[in-house]
C-alpha cells in the first residue's frame, strides 16, 4: 500500500474511534508550573468536550457550537509572546488510553482573557489532533471559553500555591 493511502487510512480509522471516546484525563504543563498538572476528575473533564466546534457535525449538521474555544469569534491575532504558556493534553481510551487532542492555552491577564491555539502543520501534535478531528482552523489562536478560563486558571492557581506552601519556588 502506497505510504500517503496508508497515512489516510490511519487518520480515518483514528478518527472513527476517537470519536467513541470522552476525555479521561487531561495534563497541563509548561507556562511556570512546578510539576505536571494532571486531571482524571469526571466532573472537571466533563466540561472539556472536544467533540464540539469546527470539524464536528450533529446528525450531518456542522456544528457551530463553541467549546473550550469561542470559535464563533474567528481565529484572533497572536497574543504576546512574553506570557507563560501552558500546553494541554486531553486523553481517551481506545481501548488503551492515549493523547486525542492537544493544544497551547495561555491567559492575558491585561485583557483579562485566555487564548487557544491549534498546532498548524508541521508543528508539535498537529497529527495527533487531525488524528482525531480535522477541524480547517490549525494554526490559529482563539479566545478561550470563559468556563476553560475558569477550569485552567483554577488548577494552575491552585498548583502554584500548593507548591508555594512546600516551599518549591514558582514564577
Amino acid at each position: 500500500m502506497k505510504p500517503a493511502l496508508s497515512l489516510l487510512l490511519n487518520l480515518a480509522l483514528a478518527g472513527l474511534l476517537s470519536a467513541k471516546s470522552e476525555t479521561v484525563r487531561m495534563t497541563i504543563t509548561g507556562c511556570n508550573l512546578p510539576k505536571v498538572v494532571e486531571v482524571s476528575d469526571r466532573s472537571i473533564l466533563s466540561g472539556l468536550n472536544i467533540w464540539i466546534g469546527p470539524g464536528t457535525s450533529i446528525n450531518g449538521v456542522p456544528d457551530t457550537r463553541d467549546g473550550f474555544a469561542m470559535w464563533s469569534g474567528g481565529a484572533v491575532v497572536e497574543p504576546s509572546k512574553g506570557l507563560p504558556r501552558c500546553e494541554v493534553s486531553l486523553y481517551g481510551r481506545f481501548p488503551e488510553e492515549r493523547a486525542m487532542y492537544v493544544f497551547t492555552y495561555l491567559y492575558d491577564p491585561a485583557a483579562k482573557k485566555g487564548y487557544v491555539y491549534l498546532p498548524g502543520k508541521g508543528e508539535k501534535c498537529y497529527e495527533t489532533n487531525v488524528g482525531t478531528i480535522y477541524r480547517g482552523v490549525e494554526g490559529k489562536w482563539f479566545h478561550a471559553s470563559g468556563q476553560f478560563d475558569d477550569t485552567i486558571g483554577s488548577l494552575i492557581r491552585k498548583t502554584k500555591a500548593a507548591a508555594e506552601l512546600a516551599g518549591v519556588p514558582v514564577r
